[in-house]
């Protein structure tokens, strides 16, 4: 699938978005990061969302958080978001799944279209600000 399908990098032009392919990392990792203020948000885009890609933004957190500078990240993040990107369509069980997996230092989050991942992106951001 096509990296920065919803130009997040056009639409939050203060955070620095990384299509982490042209970081030539090892393993399986999801496809976008966005370094906000602290905030990092790492996306996976998909068409169909599956339990595979789930595991993908999991293990990308995880690794931020014990690399981060690998990411080309200075400071290590304050806080850490996951979110799985589907366009097309995702099963009921996929969307139980992310809720189950979601923790309290590590939250894993949905969105169905464009305009969902933008806003998702904005109140993460937005409720970090407030801290």
């Amino acid at each position: 699938m096509a990296k920065d399908v919803c130009s997040l990098s056009r639409k939050l032009p203060d955070c620095e978005v990384v299509d982490l392919d042209e970081l030539n990392l090892e393993g399986r990792h999801a496809d976008l990061l966005v370094n906000c203020s602290g905030t990092v948000i790492v996306v996976e885009e998909t068409s169909v969302a599956k339990s595979g890609d789930i595991d993908q933004v999991s293990e990308t957190l995880e690794d931020v958080r014990s690399n981060s500078t690998k990411y080309g990240i200075s400071n290590d993040p304050s806080r850490l978001v996951g979110i799985i990107h589907f366009t097309r369509r995702s099963s009921t069980q996929v969307v139980k799944v992310v809720s189950s997996r979601s923790k309290r230092d590590l939250p894993l989050l949905y969105a169905n279209c464009c305009d969902d991942l933008l806003r998702k992106v904005r109140e993460v951001l937005t409720r970090h600000s407030r801290r």
